[in-house]
Formats: structure tokens, sequence, C-alpha cells
């Protein structure tokens, strides 16, 4: 379980993030900017997407929230982690969405600060779910608190997590027939899946143990017997993830199908090619012998037969070639080779 992290004096706020931005594959959130709020009985939900940092630097000052806390919730590419501090639980999950016009998955970043009066939730625009889930709760006359609500935004974007495996399922259904199809082949759909599955299984991998912490910690933070409900949010994670594992499995057996059906293909077609240049070997070296500058039977410089008409070399020359084609065709049948 994470303990209250004791952090060195508040430093510049653009200075840590300069820190964290020099961090390989970190990203400072861009796009429109926007923010939103509602006030229940006893606290407040503000949720900002894309936020400028002058816009999170003055809610820090505000919830006395820590400078490397509001630096990290600006900057993508953090690693998923629950940070438990005197005032508040400081979250960053991560969940995987399909971009519009795009068949690869990939995934957004969900920071959450929840305090006992304020809750606080910053992500991009790619996070829709967590606006349709700031709608629903308009209803006031309702028994709101910030914990109950951060269960409701992790329940709804896990739920959305359970479309895409549906989709994935699909998709592995439709695999499956091309694959053990011998008339056709789709290594670049294989390869769009395997990246879906890969993304889900590193998301849903990282988050298991994030959830498993903050089941333990809620109670205990908001003073509310919240636990068993984090707890169905955590089972139901674990549940995806071992979906995910077994589409993981299905997939790397496809792939081995895929390899070795192609394989056979191209071994088949390499055996046609050798077998027609084999069987022209012995016309090749007849031509050969009889294209040399050197007397032979039946050449120009010993006169040419006619016993046969006009052709007759020609006539035998084939008819020699034919049958030597025949002969080493019946003895590849013979040694099983073709």
């Amino acid at each position: 379980m994470s303990k209250p992290s004791h952090l060195p004096a508040p430093q510049k706020l653009h200075n840590v993030l300069g820190m964290l931005n020099q961090q390989p594959g970190n990203v400072i959130l861009t796009g429109h900017s926007s923010v939103i709020h509602q006030q229940f009985k006893g606290f407040k939900w503000l949720d900002f997407q894309n936020p400028k940092i002058e816009q999170l630097q003055e809610i820090a000052e505000k919830y006395e929230l820590h400078d490397l806390h509001i630096a990290q919730a600006h900057t993508k590419n953090q690693i998923s982690q629950v940070t438990v501090e005197e005032k508040y639980i400081f979250l960053i999950l991560h969940f995987p969405h399909k971009l519009q016009g795009e068949r690869r998955i990939t995934s957004s970043q969900v920071n959450i600060f929840l305090g006992k009066n304020y809750l606080i939730t910053i992500h991009d625009q790619n996070t829709p779910t967590i606006r349709e889930c700031f709608n629903e709760h308009k209803d006031h006359t309702k028994d709101h608190s910030p914990g109950k609500i951060v269960f409701h935004i992790i329940e709804h974007l896990l739920k959305e997590v359970e479309v895409l495996l549906a989709d994935v399922s699909t998709d592995l259904d439709k695999i499956e027939e091309r694959v053990f199809n011998d008339a056709t082949s789709d290594a670049f759909g294989i390869g769009i899946l395997r990246q879906k599955i890969m993304r889900l299984l590193r998301t849903l991998a990282s988050q298991r143990g994030i959830l498993a912490e903050l089941d333990e910690v809620i109670d205990m933070f908001t003073g509310e017997r919240l636990a068993r409900y984090y707890k169905s949010n955590t089972n139901l994670n674990s549940k995806l993830l071992e979906t995910v594992e077994e589409a993981k499995e299905s997939i790397e057996i496809y792939q081995d199908a895929h390899f070795t059906s192609s394989t056979e293909q191209t071994n088949k077609s390499l055996k046609a090619l050798t077998l027609v240049f084999t069987l022209t070997i012995p016309a090749a070296l007849i031509s050969a012998i009889y294209g040399m500058n050197v007397t032979l039977p039946g050449g120009i410089g010993t006169g040419s037969w006619t016993f046969l008409g006009d052709y007759t070399m020609l006539k035998l020359i084939v008819a020699a070639s034919v049958l030597s084609a025949i002969g080493m065709l019946l003895y590849f049948k013979y040694k099983k080779w073709s």
C-alpha cells in the first residue's frame, strides 16, 4: 500500500515540469482546453480537458497540491500510480481507446485528485467518458461523494474496455476463418490485432496493482464503506486481463498457423519451379552439346540426317529431351519426391 509521501519544499512548477519533459517519451498535454465544474453538497468537482499549466497552477495553490503531482498530471506517458497524501489521493490511470478512423488502439492518461471536499479530474480529448460521467451526476438530490464518483468513473472506463475486447473477439473469429483457409492470407490483419491485444494487455496489467492499492486505502481516507465497490472494479479489471491473455494466446496460435501455411505455400511454389527446371535439364544439355563448335553425329559438319525428313535431327533432339524428362518424372514419382 502506498504511504503518504514526503516531498521536498514546493519548487517552481515550471522547473518541475521542465525536469519531467527531459525524460524520454514525456509529452505535454495539447489540444483544445476546457474546464467544467459543479458544486455538490460538501464538495466540488472540477473536470479539466487539455488544461493549460496556468490553470493547474491556480488549483495547486487553492487546494495545496504538490507541484510534482501537478506536473505529472500535465505530462503524458507517466507511469500508473496511486499516491496517498494527507489531504488527497493522487491517481494516474491509463485506459485504452480506438481513435476514429484508425484500426489501432492507443491509451489515454487520466489523472485524479481525490480530496475530502473536492474532486479534480484531468484528461485529454480522447477520454469523453469522463464528461459523460460528469453529466450523469448532475442530479444533486442523490447521495454523491468524491469517492463514489471516482468509483463510477473507473467503472465506466472499464466498461469501455469491455467494448474494445468485444471488437477484438470479433476480429479473432475473422482471422481464424482466414488463417485456416488456404486460399487467403491476412498478415496485416494479424499484425493489427496483435497491436490491439498488446496495448490492452500492457494497460490492464499495469492497472491491476494500482486498483488493488486503491481498494486498501479508500475506506481509511474517505471514511466511507467503498472498498467493496472498488474491489468490483479490481475484479472486473482482472477478468478483462484474463480475457486479453487468452486472446494473446489465440493470436499467437493463429500467427504460427499463418506462418506454417505461408511456408507451405512457398515450398509448393518452389517445388513446382524446381521440378520444371529439373525436367528441362536434358533439353538444355543436348542443346548445349550440339551448340559446340565440334564435329557431332548428325551435325552440320558431318551432314544432317534425313531419314525422318528434313528436320530429322530436330525431331530426334526433341524426342530425346521429352523421353528424358518423362523418365526423370517417373523416377521422382517412384522416390516420392514429387
